[in-house]
């Protein structure tokens, strides 16, 4: 069998030092860069300013020297983002182009090729990342599989093909690489030889693989893959780009004359004198259990007794770079340890006792790799009772330089707590309303949504509430008559308070912006809320929401007066999507809205200014009459946390993942006991968190 030794593409790399220079000086378009560059397995960035680079293993099979090596480079080159892809490989970003060298030339001597990782090339062999320690497969795959990457490097030294292509093998019928739909794919059978699949594609216009071979010995892959390489270039469209990849041959020939055209080439390649037999030697795991044991979600029992796999899935395929560092320091040690990329961008380390694998749960164990660093301010009536007000001007600073703010309840007991028999703008609510205005958070998102499982909390008819209901509040936050002029004083001898309304229409145009684009990723319904029919200030509102109207046509903008909407939100909330309304309506119409979903404790808050800050709190008060007895809703907080993940730091997947766990919790019939329920499980407020998080 051919192959090219990785030292020998090192007399590539001055050819690509010289036009990545060219590029990076101005001197080459970035379209003419890409289409050189790629066959390198580099690519610049959108911004042109730097580079990635994506580093070829097949299988993902990630020995320790190689991991080594990746966490020494990041380390080295101060590299800040890492991208554990669907091919089995790993994306380095924002690379500059002293560190594409480096990176490209050190990676050959572990054994790590750049080249063809572009472009139109072979790419990276994807393999069942478990081959050879999953309990039920076939056979260990990898060995071919890595034999097969091997040959399919000399390609690139070869006739271009037309696009690139994709091979993927499979160790049994849970066919994870998708082999069947790859350009080729060998799919492993329980009598130790494979059914090959050619022609085949995920992504747009996906195809289903024609079986072209069965019960193929493993030995004779390589005339296979030899005959798929001649089929493209006799076959494949060199002409019309979007139609080059393999799958669009089953149009062009038909699946009959496909199968017969891979034939045709296969037997030439036979007939060729071509020795390409494979003598891959299968090396088994020698390593045995030490009898320590260990279970959990993210383990894996191993083919072989007493030894484990581990799971560790990042966020979006991206750990954060240092964690490769930490998994290589933990593992370093460990015998016969190593670590495998799966095509769902999960990372395994595999061959682990118990104990071992412990240490490595532990190391991998925040599940999505983020850090956050926490500063905790004091506001409201701990603030009063530590500094005599309710919030310092040393508290509104600190929260200006954070990211975002997640807000404890705020209150007390009105009647009787010390915190009350002051002046109004040293009670704790003048704190949130400080904050608040200090941040220019204009904009409160309410969420009401009534989940299945607490219908029967719901203080509604079921007739009313059909299959639920799931609408936003939008409440102006820092104008009307919260934040207007008052004064209490003494006319005629009689005592006389007065509280002044006042919106400006740039207050409300932003407001109205805010509403219009939450509606346009839901059911593009907005329902205005005023009281237009007495209050200038409402008719204003009006008019300037129309006019904020225009500009999102698909949106349907309805009028409602403020006592008829606290009306229909008990009568029909269904017919609600986003409630558009101003500060003192909104904070009234916001909690008759929690209750009707079962519990205020349920509902999560965020205020929001014109940038990705937030604040984000629990729509519900402090509750002084339960504080300390271990019974409160802790739902509402942990949503509002979830809330300040999505609205602040674009962490999608992990507030679906809060979400999702507090579902879960509900629907295994948890509750706390504000929601509590015949024949359900009454929690506290720390079970009901740690129940929540062992969820997520």
């Amino acid at each position: 069998m051919e192959t090219i030794n990785p030292q020998e593409w090192k007399q590539d790399l001055p050819a690509f030092k010289e036009k990545t220079d060219q590029f990076y000086a101005g001197e080459l378009s970035k379209a003419d860069y890409k289409g050189f560059s790629g066959g390198y397995g580099s690519y610049a960035q959108k911004d042109g300013k730097a580079s990635m680079i994506r580093l070829r293993m097949s299988g993902g099979h990630l020995t320790k020297d190689k991991l080594k090596f990746i966490a020494d480079s990041i380390k080295t080159y101060n590299v800040d983002k890492v991208h554990l892809t669907t091919c089995q490989t790993i994306q380095l970003h924002n690379l500059q182009p002293e560190a594409i060298y480096g990176i490209m030339e050190g990676g050959l001597d572990h054994g790590i090729v750049t080249m063809g990782g572009g472009g139109d090339f072979p790419r990276n062999v994807t393999v069942s990342p478990l081959s050879g320690v999953e309990k039920g497969e076939y056979f260990n795959v990898l060995p071919y599989a890595e034999a097969a990457g091997e040959y399919l490097m000399t390609f690139i030294k070869k006739e271009v093909m037309p696009r690139k292509l994709k091979v993927g093998f499979s160790n049994g019928p849970a066919n994870e690489t998708h082999a069947t739909f790859r350009d080729l794919g060998f799919v492993a059978r329980e009598d130790g030889n494979f059914d090959v699949y050619s022609a085949g594609g995920l992504g747009n216009n996906a195809r289903f693989g024609l079986k072209v071979a069965e019960n193929v010995q493993p030995e004779k892959i390589l005339y296979y893959i030899c005959a798929m390489r001649e089929t493209f270039i006799a076959h494949g469209n060199y002409k019309q780009r979007g139609r080059a990849r393999t799958r669009y041959m089953q149009e062009t020939l038909g699946e009959e004359g496909y199968i017969k055209a891979f034939h045709e080439k296969l037997d030439e390649v036979f007939a060729s004198g071509q020795d390409l037999d494979l003598h891959v030697e299968i090396s088994e795991v020698k390593k045995q259990g030490d009898g320590s044991k260990v279970s959990g979600k993210r383990v894996i029992d191993q083919k072989q007794e007493g030894l484990y796999a581990v799971s560790y899935h990042p966020f979006g395929g991206c750990p954060k770079p240092e964690k490769l560092g930490e998994i290589y320091d933990v593992i370093k040690d460990m015998d016969e340890v190593e670590a495998r990329i799966s095509p769902d961008e999960t990372m395994y380390i595999i061959n682990l006792t118990g104990d071992e694998a412990k240490k490595v749960l532990d190391k991998t164990g925040q599940k999505y790799g983020h850090k956050f660093n926490y500063e905790e301010v004091l506001m409201g009536g701990i603030s009063i009772d530590t500094y005599g007000v309710p919030l310092t001007d040393e508290a509104l600073e600190t929260a200006k330089k954070s990211d975002a703010v997640l807000l404890g309840a705020v209150g007390g007991n009105v009647g009787n707590s010390r915190w009350y028999d002051v002046a109004p703008n040293l009670r704790p609510e003048a704190g949130l309303l400080a904050i608040r205005k200090g941040l220019n958070l204009f904009a409160n998102i309410r969420p009401a949504y009534l989940y299945n499982d607490l219908a029967g909390a719901c203080p509604l008819k079921q007739e009313i509430i059909g299959d639920g209901f799931d609408m936003v509040i939008v409440r102006e936050l820092t104008g009307g008559l919260y934040f207007g002029e008052r004064h209490t004083e003494t006319v005629n001898g009689v005592e006389q308070a007065t509280d002044t309304l006042v919106y400006s229409e740039k207050e409300i145009r932003r407001v109205a912006i805010k509403a219009f684009e939450i509606a346009m990723k839901r059911k593009k319904k907005v329902t205005s809320v005023d009281k237009a029919n007495v209050l200038d200030s409402s008719r204003l509102w009006r008019k300037v929401v129309a006019e904020v109207a225009k500009d999102y046509p698909e949106v349907t903008l309805e009028n409602m007066l403020v006592d008829n909407c606290a009306m229909q939100l008990v009568m029909n909330p269904r017919q609600f999507d986003v409630i558009l309304t101003e500060n003192m309506f909104g904070d009234i119409l916001s909690d008759e809205a929690s209750m009707i979903t079962g519990s205020i404790g349920m509902l999560s808050s965020a205020s929001l200014n014109e940038s990705k800050f937030g604040l984000y709190e629990p729509s519900h008060g402090s509750a002084p009459d339960i504080a300390g007895k271990d019974i409160a809703n802790p739902i509402a907080t942990i949503l509002s946390a979830a809330m300040m993940l999505r609205f602040s730091f674009d962490l999608d997947k992990e507030a679906d993942a809060i979400e999702d766990a507090v579902r879960k919790v509900l629907a295994e019939g948890y509750r706390t006991v504000d929601i509590m329920d015949e024949g359900k499980k009454q929690v506290g407020t720390t079970e009901m968190g740690n129940l929540i998080c062992e969820r997520i």
